[in-house]
């Protein structure tokens, strides 16, 4: 095969590729939302259980960090495991279609490239 048609050939690879990976992370999405409402709602009753303790003099007021840790450690397991997993799970889709991204701009160059050489050779 020629170097454009190897090209062509990665790209359209790429593409479906990328098409499916848009898709798997539209559908994790729709179901990290309603996880993540649940998820920030428990963050949000654990802080106002704490500042609840801190202004009956239980205590320090702890950073934005740590309020977050320790309202995981008491949050139900399977919210934080399914919020875990979807969030990982995004990540990593949204890390493959920045490298396909890249990769398509870079074999993008390489056909532009080919064809300026088929057009002086001309």
């Amino acid at each position: 095969m020629t170097d454009v048609a190897v090209s062509m050939q990665k790209l359209n690879e790429w593409a479906r590729e990328l098409d499916a990976l848009s898709k798997m992370l539209t559908d994790n999405q729709r179901k990290l939302e309603p996880v993540m409402k649940e998820y920030e709602d428990a963050i949000a009753d654990e802080e106002a259980a704490m500042w609840t303790r801190y202004e009956a003099g239980e205590g320090k007021w702890p950073g934005a960090e740590f309020r977050v840790k320790l309202a995981r450690r008491k949050m139900a397991e399977d919210l934080r495991d399914r919020y875990d997993a979807l969030m990982a799970a995004s990540s990593r889709m949204e890390t493959r279609i920045g490298i396909l991204k890249r990769l398509v701009d870079a074999e993008r160059s390489v056909l532009s490239a080919e064809k300026t050489i088929m057009e002086a050779e001309r």
